[in-house]
């Protein structure tokens, strides 16, 4: 090969590599494409860490835990900063929240091991401790509000759901060696370390189904379930987040290594809108990219 001609090879070939890196990760089987990413790389909102999300449809927005800066800071659908939120010093740590009632949020805080319970345009904030020692003993990791049976809590230390009453006391356990947990179709899905995603109904008999995932999953963190009853995993280890029918089988997954938009370092969470003028679209929170991506099709 000639000098010309190699270094007409290797510039395309940089090229490529540089056209993958900068655009958008497509979905290997279906035709998702990056709407956006949260906060706008060009804007002036920056965050120290980007630990948990919630969705408001009613209000059409999104709101983002800064757990490092103690801070939730409030998007809209359009992806523009609206407002932030730090209970004037007092949020803590948070690192999981869930929408409650529209505009009102239970919250994780990892500083005091505590709930909080907030209603950030009313500046308030209620703190609710859990003990790490003795028979109460608890180290919730996330909080998911369900519409019919109220305050369920991922405990780290015994592995399990736990489904709390208006006291904040455990009245059902459910799972083991739990992940993640989702409200969804009027029922609770688990993700369990062992590749199973398990459905229950804490006010009927229990366990409904388990469902095994059939890929080769490396560090499975985060779950949702679409309306049509897909199962979406965010995966840390493989980067992606890999998208199941409703029996467990691999359709295809989204994105791919890296910072640029559309790629996931350390996807937590995944999030598929239901209603609104997005509704289907699929938003992902990377921990350590530091940001929301939303898919749609």
């Amino acid at each position: 090969m000639r000098t010309s001609q190699r270094k007409n090879f290797i510039s395309i070939a940089f090229s490529l590599i540089m056209v993958a890196w900068l655009f958008p990760a497509q979905c290997i089987g279906a035709d998702w494409v990056n709407k956006w990413r949260i906060p706008d790389p060009q804007g002036e909102v920056r965050l120290a860490s980007a630990l948990a999300l919630a969705v408001d449809p009613e209000r059409e927005r999104f709101y983002l835990a800064d757990g490092i800066a103690g801070k939730l800071h409030a998007f809209d659908f359009k992806g523009q900063h609206l407002s932030t939120f730090s209970g004037e010093g007092k949020l803590g740590v948070p690192v999981s929240l869930t929408l409650q009632s529209s505009g009102r949020f239970w919250m994780i805080d990892r500083a005091d091991n505590a709930l909080l319970r907030v209603i950030p345009e009313q500046k308030s904030l209620e703190r609710f401790p859990f003990p790490l020692q003795g028979k109460d003993a608890m180290l919730p990791h996330k909080v998911v509000w369900h519409s019919s049976n109220g305050l369920l809590v991922l405990d780290r230390l015994s592995g399990q759901v736990l489904a709390l009453d208006d006291n904040l006391k455990v009245q059902g356990r459910y799972g083991s060696g739990c992940v993640d947990v989702v409200s969804a179709a009027g029922t609770v899905w688990i993700l369990q370390d062992d590749g199973k995603v398990v459905n229950v109904d804490p006010k009927g008999t229990g366990t409904i189904s388990k469902i095994d995932l059939n890929a080769a999953l490396q560090r499975p963190i985060a779950l949702e379930r679409s309306s049509e009853g897909q199962l979406l995993v965010a995966d840390q280890g493989l980067a992606q987040v890999l998208v199941f029918s409703p029996e467990g089988r691999h359709l295809y997954s989204i994105g791919a290594k890296g910072r640029g938009v559309g790629r996931f370092n350390s996807p937590r969470q995944v999030v598929v809108l239901r209603s609104g003028t997005h509704a289907g679209a699929i938003l992902v929170l990377d921990e350590v990219n530091r940001c929301v991506d939303m898919f749609v099709r």
